[in-house]
C-alpha cells in the first residue's frame, strides 16, 4: 500500500501543518526561557517593567496557542479526507478481486481491515508523523538551549538515554505479535456478528440463542484476554522509560539545588534547566510511545498489504461484438477440489437466439456452466469462445453488459422499489420502470402499497415475499437489456401457476435473447429450444413438450 500516493494531493497542506507545527514548537520552546528572563531580570533585578513583560509573554503564549490551534484543525480536516481516500481505494480493490476471494475470506475480516487497520495505518502516517515531527523539533530545540544553559550538566543528563533505548527495542516484537493477534481475534468476532445478524431465521427456528450467547461471550473473553496481553505488554514498554527518566530527574535536581545554595547557578536558570530537561524527557517518552504505535501501524499495514498483494482481475479487453453466432464451452473441466471433479471435459455450442435448458441431479454442474459464463469461475480446464473469440479476452465492462446472470440467491438490498431496480441503470425511465413491472407482474402489488415505489424493501428485501423478491430480481434485470439472460432457479419461489405466466410473458421478451435455464423443474420448459440433462449428459430437442424420443448426445 503506497501511503505517501494518498499523501501526496494533500502535500502543501502538509507542508503548511509541519510549518505551523514548526512555529508552535519554537514558540512553546522558548517558554521556559521567557520564564528565566521574567523570574531573574523582572522580579529579583527588577530592571524591566512587570505589566509590559507580562502583557508581551501573555502574547507570545495566545499567538503559540492559536498557531496550535490552526494546524490542528487542518491537521483534522487532511486526515479524514485520507481516510476516505483510504477506504475508498480498498474498496475498489476489492471490488475487483477475484471471486473466490470472497470464498475464502470471512466477511468480518474484510470489515475490520476496511476500518480498524485503515485507521491505524491513517493515524500512523498522519497523526503519529506529525507528533514525531513535533516531538523531534522540541527535542532538538531542548537540547540547544540546555547546551546554550550548560553543556556539561547536559551531556550528564544524556547518560540514562542509552538504556532507555535498549529498553523499548526488547519490546518491539512482542507489540507487533500481540498486536497481529489481538487484529485478528477481532475480525473473527465481527464475522460472527455478522453471520448472527444475517441468520435470524435460521436462528430463531432452531432455537440456538443460548448456544451463540455462550459462544459470543467466550469469543470476547478470548479477546479481553489478549488485549490484557497488548495492555501488559505496553505498560512494560512505556514503564521502563519512565522509571528512567524519573532517576535521571531526581538525580539532575539533587545535582543542581547544590549549585543553587553554593550561589553557582541561579534560581531562574535552575528553574529554566529543569523545565527543558523535563520537556526533554517528556519527548523521549513519547518517542517512545510512538514507537509502540509504529508497531502496531505495522500489524495493521501488514494485514492491509495481504489483500492489496492480491491481484484484481483483468477488466480490460476487448469490447463484445453487437452480434455473434455461437457460444461454445469447448472441453470444460472444473473443480473446487480434486478429487471431486464437477465438470469433466464439457463441451456444448448455444446459437445466437437459442433457448436452452440445464437440468439434472444436484451436483452434476448446472449453477457451474452459469457462473462460468458469467465468469464468476474460471474453467480449470477448457475455454469458452463467443464464435472464435475466448471470453476472457473481453473487457468485463463489455462482457457483463452482454451477460445478465439471475440466480435464486441474489440479494434485494434495504433501499426503496424504484432504487433497487434502477441499480446498473440509473437513467432508466418511468415508462421503462412501469413496463418491466407489468411484464413481471408486480404493477398490482406496487400500487396497493402505501408509499408504492418509495415503499422500503428492508434488510435483504426480508419484508417482502421470497416470491416477490424474485419477480423484482428479473425486473432489474429486464432493465439491463442484456442480449444474453441466464436465470439460475430464478423463479423456484413462484408457484405452479405464476411460473406458468411469467414465462409465458418471459418468452415474448426473450424474442430475440439468448437464454440459458438452469432449474429442477420440469413443468414449464416448452417454450426452451432444447433441454440438457447433465445427469445422462444428453440434451432433448423440443418444441411445446419435453419429448423424450429426440435423443442425442453432449460432446463430453
Amino acid at each position: 500500500m503506497k501511503m505517501f500516493s494518498f499523501i501526496k494531493p494533500y502535500r502543501f497542506i502538509f507542508l503548511f501543518v509541519f510549518l505551523m507545527g514548526l512555529v508552535s514548537t519554537f514558540i512553546t520552546s522558548i517558554q521556559p526561557m521567557i520564564g528565566k528572563f521574567f523570574i531573574d531580570e523582572v522580579l529579583i533585578a527588577k530592571r524591566y517593567s512587570f505589566s509590559l513583560t507580562l502583557t508581551l509573554a501573555v502574547v507570545v503564549a495566545a499567538i503559540g496557542y492559536g498557531i496550535a490551534l490552526l494546524t490542528r484543525f487542518l491537521y483534522f480536516r487532511m486526515s479524514l479526507q485520507i481516510t476516505v481516500d483510504m477506504r475508498t481505494t480498498f474498496y475498489h480493490h476489492l471490488l475487483h478481486l477475484p471471486f473466490d476471494f470472497f470464498s475464502k475470506n470471512r466477511t468480518g475480516d474484510i470489515l475490520s481491515r476496511m476500518n480498524e487497520d485503515l485507521t491505524e495505518i491513517q493515524r500512523l502516517y498522519t497523526e503519529n508523523m506529525l507528533q514525531l515531527f513535533t516531538i523531534s523539533l522540541t527535542f532538538v530545540f531542548n537540547v540547544a538551549l540546555l547546551l546554550f544553559l550548560d553543556w556539561r550538566l547536559t551531556l550528564l543528563s544524556f547518560l540514562f538515554m542509552p538504556l532507555l533505548v535498549i529498553g523499548v527495542q526488547k519490546f518491539r516484537r512482542l507489540i507487533f505479535i500481540n498486536q497481529m493477534e489481538f487484529r485478528k481475534l477481532s475480525a473473527e468476532n465481527q464475522s460472527f456478528l455478522y453471520e448472527t445478524f444475517s441468520s435470524m431465521n435460521f436462528i430463531r427456528t432452531a432455537h440456538i440463542e443460548k448456544q451463540l450467547k455462550q459462544q459470543f461471550r467466550e469469543e470476547l473473553e478470548d479477546i479481553n484476554k489478549q488485549n490484557m496481553k497488548v495492555m501488559f505488554t505496553n505498560a512494560w514498554a512505556q514503564g521502563i522509560p519512565q522509571f528512567v527518566l524519573m532517576g535521571s530527574a531526581v538525580f539532575m535536581l539533587a545535582f543542581l539545588g547544590q549549585q543553587v545554595i553554593g550561589g553557582q547557578m541561579t534560581l531562574g536558570a535552575l528553574l529554566a534547566f529543569m523545565a527543558y530537561q523535563a520537556s526533554l524527557f517528556a519527548t523521549v517518552q513519547g518517542m517512545a510511545q510512538l514507537y509502540m504505535k509504529f508497531q502496531k501501524g505495522r500489524a495493521s499495514i501488514q494485514r492491509v498489504n495481504e489483500f492489496f498483494q492480491i491481484l484484481p482481475i483483468q477488466m480490460e479487453g476487448k469490447e463484445v461484438p453487437k452480434t455473434f453466432h455461437t457460444i461454445r464451452l469447448e472441453h470444460i473441466s472444473f473443480f473446487h477440489h480434486p478429487q471431486q471433479p464437477i465438470l469433466t471435459e464439457f463441451s456444448l455450442d448455444i446459437r445466437s437466439g437459442e433457448k436452452v435448458g440445464l437440468i439434472g441431479e444436484n451436483g452434476k454442474g448446472k449453477s457451474t456452466i452459469a457462473q462460468l459464463l458469467a465468469q464468476i469461475y474460471e474453467p480449470i480446464n477448457g475455454a469458452i469462445y463467443l464464435d472464435d473469440e475466448n471470453i476472457h479476452n473481453f473487457s468485463k465492462a463489455s462482457w457483463y453488459n452482454k451477460v445478465c446472470i439471475v440466480t435464486h440467491d441474489h440479494p434485494v438490498w434495504c433501499t426503496t422499489i424504484e432504487d433497487f431496480l434502477r441499480l446498473g441503470k440509473k437513467q432508466a425511465t418511468a415508462a421503462e420502470l412501469e413496463q418491466v413491472i407489468e411484464w413481471m407482474g408486480l404493477s398490482s402489488w406496487i400500487q396497493a402499497l402505501p408509499e408504492r415505489m418509495n415503499t422500503q424493501l428492508g434488510e435483504r428485501g426480508l419484508t417482502i415475499s421470497a416470491g416477490q423478491r424474485q419477480r423484482l430480481l428479473l425486473a432489474r434485470a429486464l432493465l439491463q437489456e442484456a442480449d444474453i439472460y441466464i436465470l439460475d432457479e430464478a423463479t423456484c419461489h413462484l408457484d405452479i401457476e405464476s411460473e406458468r405466466q411469467l414465462f409465458q410473458r418471459l418468452n415474448e421478451y426473450f424474442q430475440d435473447k439468448t437464454v440459458i435455464v438452469i432449474t429442477h423443474r420440469h413443468n414449464h420448459l416448452a417454450w426452451l429450444d432444447r433441454v440438457v440433462d447433465l445427469s445422462k449428459k444428453e440434451w432433448k430437442p423440443i418444441r411445446g413438450e419435453l419429448a423424450s424420443e429426440h435423443v442425442s448426445t453432449v460432446h463430453g
